[in-house]
């Protein structure tokens, strides 16, 4: 499950995407503006996937990408802005970035690239 609201901000940034998305797939707009609504995994790549077909966008998902920013993630992104460190957002994202949605998740790994005093995210 995750919040489908950047499906719905992208149908309002760019009008070609047409009625069908977001209500044509069952979703509740009201609901999603209020960030009550969840949707299945599934469904939100359903709905990309179809979506990017139907109007030619292959990189319909860079350009949703391109949009947004931090605060997609609601509350979470200000107890983000609010640690003290990087670290500190890093691990506050880590452990509640399953209520964005269970698809999601974040871990240090070592730096791919093996750099001392590097780690990774993934």
């Amino acid at each position: 499950m995750l919040c489908p609201a950047g499906v719905v901000r992208a149908r309002h940034r760019d009008r070609r995407l047409g009625p069908r998305t977001p209500r044509g797939y069952g979703f509740d707009e009201g609901r999603i503006a209020e960030g009550n609504s969840f949707a299945s995994l599934r469904l939100v790549e359903r709905v990309l996937e179809e979506t990017a077909g139907r109007f030619a966008l292959p990189d319909l998902g860079l350009r949703m990408a391109a949009q947004q920013d931090l605060h997609v993630l609601g509350p979470l992104a200000i107890a983000m802005e609010n640690s003290r460190t990087i670290g500190e957002a890093v691990e506050c994202a880590s452990r509640y970035l399953f209520v964005y949605s269970p698809a999601l998740s974040l871990e240090e790994t070592d730096d791919p690239l093996g750099s001392p005093g590097v780690v990774g995210l993934r």
